[in-house]
């Protein structure tokens, strides 16, 4: 029995895709203004998704997938992992139809088991372990996360849309590339994640994260900016004085880390070190957070890309909204923090971030390590000056009860790292925690 075909007009052409062998759901679960009049007249949702990715031949092509005998995008994947796709988009949509309840779809165990212990495929960065999982793991994990992807886009879950995204930045968020790789030449052939990348958690836990904390904002970057805010909640990770152990991953994260699982960085865990039991939302550091703030945007369609300075500290970028960070610890940075206090505002969570193109002056690519090293976490310094950071007013305080003057004081010994006297007093640095100790007795607390 022939195959019943899906044709569709694109451009001056008619091209046909093989009809789903099952129908799970009826269109009407998708958003007819998303999907576009003639993919809403489709059979069911897995004929209308084949439709529209005929009519977004850039989301189709970024949809790049590779198992031990096929790689390719998705005009040509193999008819066992569409269906597979098929089948988690479907458990998607009813989900977000559903209104994302409480009970999310859990597709695999998180954190994700190990397949065996690390490995080092080829090739391979030199000294580094690899998280290794079974091929049915691997694509149950990336399968599960482009099916979210999708479903998000087409049930109009966000007010903004990945059509919007160029081939790049859709590539950051549907390849299996960007979360994995595939290693045939190790001990065991399978799924591979690097050192120092997340283990994901399943999308329908992370979106209920989202939307627990009331993360999930009026469009795209206030939902950053509202991620950005929650991060305040995160610990750098650290090491112990004397403690000979290199790796101390497992103290914050457990055996099995690295990686790090999202799902423990959200949750939070006890530290089991050498030093006193602490909970906490541990980060692996600038690194960390910056994997974390892709691993986890990635559920909600929205991409980052990873980049490094020259003094390998960690600055995100968000492309689709030229955001950047100046430092990846920025979120838990205490020089940044400012309390309200009637009278003088405070810094809206955007304001941390700089546009793409000033990233790109701050950290030239000719620069030197020094004025990398001076430069990182800029604008977190900016924020402090400019609102009178709490961080800075304690120092002032001490100041002002030595009276030091504002060279041989304790303010300016903490920000000379990122400016000179004389330009911090043209920042209006001292009128401002001078204007702000007076209104608010500070120091009298």
């Amino acid at each position: 029995m022939r195959a019943r075909l899906i044709c569709v007009a694109l451009a001056a052409l008619w091209l046909c895709v093989p009809a789903p062998a099952h129908a799970q759901l009826p269109v009407k679960y998708l958003s007819k203004a998303r999907l576009g009049v003639r993919c809403f007249e489709t059979a069911n949702t897995n004929a209308a998704l084949d439709c529209w990715l005929v009519y977004h031949p850039d989301v189709a092509g970024a949809m790049f997938y590779q198992d031990s005998v096929f790689t390719g995008t998705w005009p040509t994947w193999p008819s066992a992992a569409k269906s597979q796709l098929h089948v988690l988009f479907d458990q998607m949509v009813a989900w977000y139809h559903a209104g994302m309840p409480a009970a999310y779809p859990k597709q695999y165990p998180i954190p994700i088991p190990p397949g065996g212990p690390p490995q080092q495929p080829t090739p391979s960065p030199p000294g580094a372990d690899e998280f290794w999982m079974t091929e049915a793991m691997g694509k149950r994990v990336y399968l599960s996360h482009l099916a979210n992807s999708l479903a998000a886009e087409l049930t109009a879950a966000y007010p903004w849309t990945i059509t919007q995204y160029t081939p790049s930045e859709l590539t950051l968020l549907l390849s299996m590339n960007d979360m994995m790789f595939y290693g045939s030449n190790a001990p065991h052939p399978g799924y591979f994640i690097q050192y120092d990348e997340p283990s994901p958690a399943t999308p329908g836990f992370t979106v209920t994260f989202f939307k627990h904390h009331n993360l999930i904002g009026t469009d795209a970057k206030d939902t950053v900016g509202r991620l950005f805010a929650w991060e305040r909640n995160l610990t750098h990770d650290y090491v112990v004085a004397g403690d000979p152990n290199p790796n101390i991953f497992p103290y914050f994260w457990g055996p099995n880390s690295p990686p790090v699982p999202d799902s423990m960085v959200i949750t939070g865990t006890v530290y089991s070190g050498p030093s006193t039991p602490l909970f906490g939302h541990f980060t692996a550091g600038c690194s960390g957070t910056q994997y974390f703030m892709k691993s986890v945007l990635r559920s909600v369609n929205i991409p980052v890309q990873l980049n490094w300075v020259t003094c390998t500290h960690a600055t995100p970028i968000f492309p689709t909204l030229d955001l950047a960070m100046t430092h990846g610890d920025d979120p838990y940075d205490s020089l940044g923090l400012v309390s309200p206090y009637p009278g003088f505002s405070t810094p809206a969570p955007l304001e941390y971030f700089v546009s793409i193109n000033e990233l790109n002056q701050l950290f030239p690519a000719s620069q030197s390590w020094d004025a990398c090293t001076q430069t990182v976490g800029i604008q977190v310094a900016n924020i402090a000056i400019k609102y009178g950071s709490d961080s800075l007013m304690n120092l002032y305080c001490q100041d002002l009860a030595s009276q030091a003057d504002h060279a041989s004081g304790q303010v300016y010994g903490y920000m000379k790292w990122y400016y000179p006297l004389q330009t911090l007093e043209n920042m209006g640095l001292w009128t401002t925690l001078d204007a702000k100790v007076t209104a608010t007795n500070f120091c009298g607390m």
